[in-house]
């Protein structure tokens, strides 16, 4: 009776300790992580899913990595991606402020801007405005041999030397100047007073011309004035009509 007894009390007693061996206690279960085992827990998952990845089934043979690849712990490769996209981010930011197009002119451009303050000339009246200087592009009716008073005047003071080289196109003809002999003042104003034919001959028809002001050294070629391409010069266009006779 008294072995039975304590045979009974002794298996009650082992059930209890294997009980309390497989069920945690309430505080193990709510216990926190500390950033050792955090990082050791992300690496562990990070390689479960880099073999999980590797191990599923492919339409095409994966390409053997070079000899000399160096393969980045799944953690770091992780940190390396976030820099990249940090960089691009930034490079995108940085390109969006710089000026581009029309302003690339105005970062090169060797003389300040310039806008035409007379216009004056020819024997018959402007064609698009009474003051042709108010007009973006400015058109004006004259002969060849007109007289012409046309004065060019910068935006600020400038004490450089100045050049003007003219263009002049029509739908069937092209010339090119690539120096007028003009009046500079002190502060950098240009004139263009006397004959048109003095500079230039223009038979009747309608013209397009282009002046094209800067350091007598960044002048435009005819190449480069008939390309559009961006150069240290500050560029006035003017449409003129071009009528027969005196």
């Amino acid at each position: 009776m008294t072995d039975d007894l304590l045979r009974a009390l002794g298996r009650e007693q082992r059930d209890q300790l294997d009980e309390s061996r497989t069920t945690p206690e309430p505080d193990q279960l709510a216990w926190s992580f500390d950033d050792g085992e955090r990082a050791a827990l992300l690496d562990a998952v990070f390689e479960r899913v880099d073999a999980t990845a590797g191990s599923l089934p492919s339409g095409r043979a994966r390409a053997e990595d070079p000899p000399n690849l160096v393969r980045l712990p799944a953690r770091r490769r992780w940190l390396l991606v976030g820099t990249v996209v940090a960089a691009a981010a930034a490079a995108a930011l940085i390109w969006s402020v710089i000026p581009s197009g029309g302003r690339d002119r105005e970062l090169v451009a060797s003389v300040p801007p310039y806008a035409f303050t007379r216009l004056d000339g020819g024997a018959v009246a402007t064609r698009s405005d009474h003051d042709p200087t108010t007009a973006a592009v400015p058109e004006l009716e004259l002969h060849p041999s007109s007289s012409i008073d046309w004065v060019l005047t910068p935006a600020e003071p400038t004490r450089d030397p100045i050049g003007v080289s003219l263009l002049a196109e029509s739908s069937t003809d092209r010339t090119f100047v690539p120096t007028l002999d003009v009046e500079v003042s002190e502060r950098g104003a240009v004139r263009l007073r006397g004959r048109l034919d003095r500079w230039i001959t223009l038979t009747p028809g309608d013209w397009s011309l282009r002046l094209f002001v800067a350091t007598p050294d960044q002048l435009p070629s005819e190449a480069d004035a008939t390309s559009e391409r961006v150069g240290a010069w500050r560029s006035l266009d003017v449409r003129v009509t071009i009528v027969a006779g005196e």
